[in-house]
Order: structure tokens, then sequence, then C-alpha cells
């Protein structure tokens, strides 16, 4: 019963992520153009459920648990595979014979932290 309680409590956050997110419906609603066709979220959501059904169909013993990750990982990798869907600009790599690797891995600032809690 708590499982479905939980599940039924998260059916109107995982709606509005199968078919983009609040981003994308808020730009739809304004009357913005998106990156993508609006259909290409939704055929991104229905391959991740996909990949997560037949994995935990096909694999074996421990592997069957990896399910959502396998989903999530395929869902990425379909996703890149689209152009202008994921937006990289943001990472600032930087190829004159010197890479730099700036925004990729970060971790949270404890000033960061104290702005949040005491503001």
């Amino acid at each position: 019963m708590v499982v479905l309680g939980i599940g039924v409590s998260l059916f109107q956050s995982a709606s509005t992520q199968f078919v983009g997110g609040t981003n994308v419906l808020n730009t739809l609603a304004s009357g913005g153009t998106l990156p993508v066709p609006y259909y290409v979220y939704i055929l991104i959501a229905c391959a991740t459920l996909l990949i997560s059904i037949l994995w935990t169909l096909l694999a074996k013993g421990v592997w069957k648990h990896l399910n959502i990750f396998a989903g999530i990982i395929g869902g990425y990798l379909i996703a890149c595979c689209i152009p202008g869907l994921i937006n990289f600009s943001s990472l600032n790599v930087v190829v004159d014979g010197l890479v730099q690797i700036e925004k990729i891995i970060s971790y949270p600032h404890v000033t960061d932290m104290v702005q949040v809690f005491f503001t």
C-alpha cells in the first residue's frame, strides 16, 4: 500500500517529465519554438521505458537489478544522437593544444550552501 501511495504521488511529476519537463511545456504554452519537434521528447521517453523493460526481461542474475540505470544510459545515448537536444556549450572545452575541463565535474561549494540555508 505504501508503494502504491508513493507511485500515485509521483504521477504528476512523471507525466510532466515524460513529455519533456516544465521548460518544454512553458515554451509551448507561451508560443515559443523548441529546438526539436515536440514528439521527439515522447519518443525518447518511450524508448527509455522500453530499454528498462527489455533489460528486466532479458538480463540474468544481479544484472537484472540495473534496469533503471540501463534505461537512463540508453535514453541519454539516444538523446545525444539527436542534434539540438543536448547543449554541450557550457562544458567550456578549449582545443588549442590544451583541454580545460572546468564544468564537467563539479562539487557543491560551502558558500553556496550557506547562502541557500540562511537566506
